[in-house]
């Protein structure tokens, strides 16, 4: 450690040299502890302005301006503050500190602050801040260890009896040996150690009887340590304070069981707290802090009976609801017990053997949303059912959805039998669900009959019941939007759902597109008229293939769509057909002709621009078949077209020339799908059928 007396005995040393700025004098003083240690003095004007001090066996800096408290700073803050550089400035770059015109070292300063540490005074800061980071996060590890070990006790004796019991269990535990083709096949009960040999395996998990011992056991053909969680409650060695330890146990057998027990999460309680501080175990020890993700909080476990005196410093409604659940040998989260006790009407459910409604409480936290009254006198008017209903709930062992569907039953008399109660439980269906579910029911009024329709369409449609409510619930909006007669069952039960979604989505698209249409056709009233006049030029079919020419606006639209490409989604081929550079036309297969193929973009003489498919592709086989046919049409357009039409092809060449040319320029490339960052211009290029 750097002694500020001995430092300070140090006499500064003043340096002027004439230059403007500060000066940086560095020296090795001997030190009490018997070795060199580093000193360097700011000077200012031949006056020292700061001090600066290194130990290069404690790996230790500091510093400061002249009249001001010693600090742990580098050398380059010291000469920031004393010439008052702007903040940020880097003052060494590479493996030395770098010489300014604000300041500059003394001579040989720099050589003997090598020698001095060993390194130049940049590194030896940098191992000096990380070492001091590491040495504090050590020491703070250090202390958090101690306080853990100063509040904790050793386990009861009667803890690891109990834990035993939980994870010894009686198995016949599979043990093949020998080579394949000739192997020994033996099982060994669990229970009294022995073995015997058999012929062939038993089916998994089938009960028998051990020959020897004649106990009752499970087949286990698979060898894997059985793993439990557990709790342990107990008083802490300080005053008005407690614990508990979430463990997971391992049962695991060679020649006889073994347990291993690994602390997972330990939560440190004030006395009648809601909640304390939970720390995390690893491999080294404790940690108050997740690492990386790894280390996950307190899950399930069954909870040792003896509190080990917690119980006095935990409050009233803790040490009822966690005494009740040891008692129950129920598996489940303490530490949510711990923070969501309050629910009043936990403690009822688990003492009254309710145990999935008690669990989602717990597990899912529905805390204040399971009672309908605080301040009820018994159990079935805290739920808001009456006592026949609240045998019933008890007798199913319903969960959260199947007291809703009763609590359903009370409000609307309206009969759920045990079937459905069942079958909504087990799809997690509520009766008072937004979206999907809730509509169906409140049309169709009758839980049986929703049952019935969506395992109808679940069937028909060959997906989970999930996946139908997501189905109906998009159904329902957009008959809406259509403004579909929902009163009636023809629209609010569709006999065919799947059928009923697709027609409405059709009808959306159709929707939009005929708006699109309208768009253009005002914007292009004169595309109506260029269509039907070009038809008679361009139309022709032969052998297997045929060129469409589309007879309104609609036609482009639904193709664009069809294929997945761009011409329904941009203003650029209505104005190119709008002033006949190009027009679009389709090529079909004749034994399919109303079928969406390939798209094609022509000039007025018939050359071939672009040519795209399905997701603005194009596929080799399908080119190499269509384009003798392409040919035959470009010299069938070549007779058809007028003098007029003729210098509109040299017209749209001229302007093709020059757009290839500026997209060069501007080296513009595809932006999206197969050809992303390929030059558009070698894209059209490739694409381009010149007509000879």
């Amino acid at each position: 450690m750097i002694r500020r007396s001995e430092a300070d005995a140090l006499e500064p040393v003043p340096v002027d040299d004439g230059l403007p700025g500060c000066v940086a004098y560095a020296r090795s003083f001997y030190c009490s502890k018997g070795y060199d240690m580093l000193n360097v003095d700011v000077s200012l004007n031949g006056e020292v302005v700061a001090r600066y001090f290194a130990d290069p066996v404690t790996s230790e800096f500091k510093g400061h301006l002249m009249g001001d408290a010693w600090s742990r700073i580098t050398l380059e803050n010291i000469i920031q503050k004393a010439v008052a550089l702007p903040p940020r400035v880097r003052m060494y770059s590479g493996s030395w500190y770098m010489q300014t015109a604000d300041w500059h070292w003394y001579e040989d300063s720099n050589s003997t602050v090598y020698k001095a540490l060993g390194t130049y005074l940049e590194f030896f800061e940098q191992q000096a801040s990380s070492r001091a980071y590491y040495d504090r996060k050590a020491r703070k590890w250090q202390r958090l260890q101690m306080k853990i070990r100063e509040s904790m006790k050793e386990p009861p004796k009667g803890f690891i009896e109990w834990v035993k019991s939980l994870v010894f269990k009686p198995y016949a535990l599979l043990s093949v040996s020998g080579i394949k083709g000739n192997e020994k096949i033996s099982y060994v009960c669990t229970e009294c150690g022995q073995e015997w040999e058999r012929g062939k395996k038993y089916r998994q998990s089938r009960l028998i009887k051990c020959p020897h011992c004649g106990a009752e056991i499970k087949v286990r053909n698979s060898h894997t340590p059985e793993m439990v969680g557990v709790y342990l409650f107990q008083a802490s060695n300080k005053l008005g304070e407690w614990y508990y330890r979430h463990m997971e146990a391992y049962g695991d057998w060679e020649n006889g069981w073994v347990l291993t027990l690994k602390d997972r999460n330990l939560a440190i309680v004030p006395g009648w707290s809601l909640c304390g501080t939970l720390y995390y175990a690893n491999g080294s020890g404790w940690s108050d802090k997740k690492d990386f993700g790894k280390l996950r909080g307190p899950g399930r476990g069954y909870i040792y009976p003896d509190f080990g005196g917690a119980e006095e410093v935990m409050t009233d409604q803790q040490e009822r609801c966690l005494r009740a659940l040891a008692e129950k040998g129920w598996y489940v989260n303490a530490n949510k017990v711990v923070i969501h006790h309050e629910e009043p009407g936990l403690e009822y459910l688990i003492k009254g053997g309710y145990e999935r409604l008690a669990k989602d409480v717990i597990e899912k936290t529905y805390g204040y949303m399971i009672g309908v009254d605080d301040n009820a006198e018994d159990l079935a008017e805290y739920l808001g059912i009456n006592r026949q209903r609240c045998f019933r709930l008890r007798q199913m062992n319903g969960s959260y959805v199947e007291l809703e569907w009763l609590r359903y039953e009370e409000e609307t008399g309206k009969k759920v039998s045990a079937e459905d109660l069942k079958w909504f439980g087990e799809k997690n269906i509520e009766p008072n669900m937004s979206g999907g579910f809730g509509t169906l029911l409140k049309y169709v009024n009758s839980p049986a009959a929703c049952r019935h329709y969506l395992e109808k369409q679940s069937e028909r449609m060959g997906y989970g019941i999930g996946v139908v409510l997501n189905t109906y619930t998009d159904y329902i909006n957009m008959a809406r939007l259509q403004n579909l007669n929902l009163a009636s069952p023809v629209f609010y039960k569709p006999k065919d759902l799947e059928a009923a979604h697709n027609e409405c989505v059709r009808f959306a698209h159709t929707k939009e597109l005929e708006n699109k249409e309208n768009e253009v056709k005002e914007k292009f009233p004169e595309i109506p008229g260029i269509l039907s006049e070009i038809h008679a030029k361009y139309a022709y079919e032969s052998g297997k293939f045929a060129i469409v020419v589309p007879e309104r606006i609609m036609d482009i639209l639904n193709e664009g769509r069809a294929l997945g490409h761009c011409v329904d989604t941009t203003d650029r081929y209505f104005e190119r057909i709008r002033t006949h550079v190009t027009y679009l036309v389709f090529l079909r297969k004749t034994e399919r002709i109303e079928v969406p193929w390939y798209t094609l973009e022509i000039e007025p003489g018939g050359t071939v621009r672009q040519q795209r498919t399905t997701g603005n592709r194009q596929i080799k086989e399908d080119v190499d078949a269509y384009m003798p046919f392409i040919r035959e049409w470009q010299k069938v357009v070549r007779k058809r077209i007028s003098e007029e039409d003729k210098a509109a092809a040299e017209r749209s060449r001229q302007i093709r020339i020059a757009e290839y040319k500026e997209l060069r320029e501007k080296k513009e490339t595809v932006r999206r799908g197969l050809l992303a960052g390929q030059l558009l211009a070698d894209v059209l290029e490739a694409d381009l059928v010149e007509a000879i």
